[in-house]
């Protein structure tokens, strides 16, 4: 698909805001969408597919479930669990002769649950189509999908009576907490220690385990970034937003430690801790302030994905797209990423897991992305997409204003250059200055504006170079790139 917002035609050289806007996406070209189908060549349906073999039949079912799902989910605890557990914190009185409130119920396969009053929120009304859509075709696509979505965990407090389908080898959880309000009041414990947030995590992963008839459970993890400070023990960058107290057995119940440390131990195949870059606009300064200052378009940094709560994405070991060496020479995130590497390693040991076998085959992953919900709405009214009401509206509007931000601040740093006496005095080129013009241009030919999150081995990271406390030089790491599916 090609999509351009016209404001006037220049060469791509040229310093002024009215040039084209390209709103084209590299997802579509990866996916063999970049370009329409003509009318008429292809319909929505195709008859003869009920004739087909009911084997072949289910090899199409089966053809549009095998895909990665990315699924969004916020934990929270019910009103009711925080009142209670204001006299009885957990994991409750594990003395002996007391009578255990959590770890004691079975489910249906004869696994223990938590019985813990936690929320899974997941946005939508009607979450349950958008992730698992052929359970309402017919009775042989929901037979295929229920064979297929083995693990069916429920939900009874904030959807009542429904269940998440999941599949541990193909979903990836994305769990964020709640706001920190709804874990609150907890007068006898600081806000920057309390220790629920991790708990609840803990114990969803356990449930999904109890309710996997293969004893599996997760498999690929998201952790939002709200919980990078620092359930890992790490370096704090933004204690307002982090939980400082280190996951260990002591918060925990000891049903939930043991079992927590079987899934880290054989059952957790990856982990992808989400960052959000430093500047969310993607224009970045490649040098310091001042005279010498340069400025740079980082236009493959990944922007983070928006949308449904579930999305089918492609998962590449190396990002294919030209020139993000350029863009991997000053990575700003307000962190340092091999000290989350560290923790996750820490947290490991405080669970009894030792040094992996060369063979393991778990993988930690920092994953940057630009979280562009920041940008839109924040600093005034002409950052609200007008009338936008699906992610390309809303995309679009942020690549306009992104691209007059850029002229702005191309003109301030030139402003700066020519009172020092130095070059750019007639101002900087769409090209900044760390590409020459013939070599952003030869970039310009496909887009590479993406919507996914990049991904950064833990191992891949020792050789770094963190020029500043939150800037570094990774042009030396090819990452991985997660591509989401955001449609036509």
């Amino acid at each position: 698909m090609r999509t351009w917002l016209r404001q006037g035609r220049r060469p791509r050289s040229e310093p002024a805001i009215d040039d084209e806007v390209d709103v084209r996406l590299f997802n579509n070209v990866y996916s063999s969408r970049a370009a329409p189908l003509p009318t008429g060549a292809v319909s929505d349906v195709w008859a003869p597919f009920c004739r087909l073999p009911a084997e072949l039949r289910r090899l199409v079912w089966l053809l549009f479930l095998r895909r990665h799902r990315m699924i969004d989910v916020t934990l929270g605890l019910e009103p009711a669990t925080v009142e209670r557990e204001k006299g009885t914190p957990y994991p409750g009185d594990l003395s002996e002769g007391a009578k255990p409130r959590y770890y004691t119920h079975r489910n249906h396969l004869g696994n223990v649950v938590s019985s813990r009053g936690y929320t899974v929120a997941i946005e939508g009304d009607r979450f349950a189509a958008w992730l698992s859509p052929l359970l309402w075709v017919n009775s042989e696509a929901r037979e295929t999908a229920l064979d297929f979505y083995r693990v069916r965990l429920p939900a009874p407090r904030r959807h009542p009576g429904r269940l998440l389908y999941l599949n541990p080898e193909y979903d990836v959880l994305y769990v964020r907490p709640c706001s920190k309000s709804e874990f609150l009041p907890a007068p006898d414990i600081p806000q920057h220690r309390d220790p629920r947030p991790l708990a609840v995590l803990v114990d969803f992963i356990c449930d999904i385990r109890a309710y996997d008839p293969k004893d599996q459970g997760i498999a690929n993890l998201a952790l939002d970034e709200l919980y990078r400070s620092d359930p890992l023990g790490g370096r704090i960058w933004h204690d307002a937003h982090g939980l400082l107290l280190p996951l260990n057995p002591g918060i925990l119940h000891p049903a939930a430690a043991a079992s927590f440390a079987a899934i880290l131990q054989s059952r957790l195949r990856s982990v992808l801790w989400v960052v959000y870059f430093g500047d969310q606009k993607r224009i970045i300064p490649e040098t310091s302030l001042g005279p010498g200052m340069r400025y740079h378009f980082a236009q493959t940094f990944p922007l983070h994905r928006r949308g449904l709560p579930a999305a089918a994405f492609d998962w590449l070991e190396a990002d294919p797209r030209p020139g993000i060496e350029f863009d991997l020479c000053q990575l700003s995130i307000p962190c340092d990423m091999r000290g989350l590497a560290r923790g996750w390693e820490r947290l490991e040991g405080a669970f009894g897991i030792g040094k992996r076998a060369e063979g393991d085959e778990f993988r930690f992953y920092i994953c940057p992305a630009v979280d562009w919900t920041l940008t839109v709405g924040r600093k005034s009214d002409s950052w609200m997409p007008a009338q936008a009401s699906t992610l390309r509206a809303e995309l679009a509007q942020y690549l306009r204003e992104h691209a007059k931000i850029g002229y702005a601040k191309r003109q301030f740093s030139a402003r700066l250059l020519k009172e020092s006496g130095r070059t750019h005095a007639g101002g900087i080129q769409m090209h900044r200055t760390m590409v020459d013009a013939e070599t952003f241009e030869s970039l310009q030919s496909e887009p590479r504006t993406t919507a996914g999150m990049w991904l950064f081995p833990a191992n891949t990271l020792q050789d770094a170079d963190y020029t500043r406390s939150t800037i570094s030089d990774v042009s030396a790491v090819r990452p991985g790139l997660l591509l989401f599916e955001v449609g036509e």
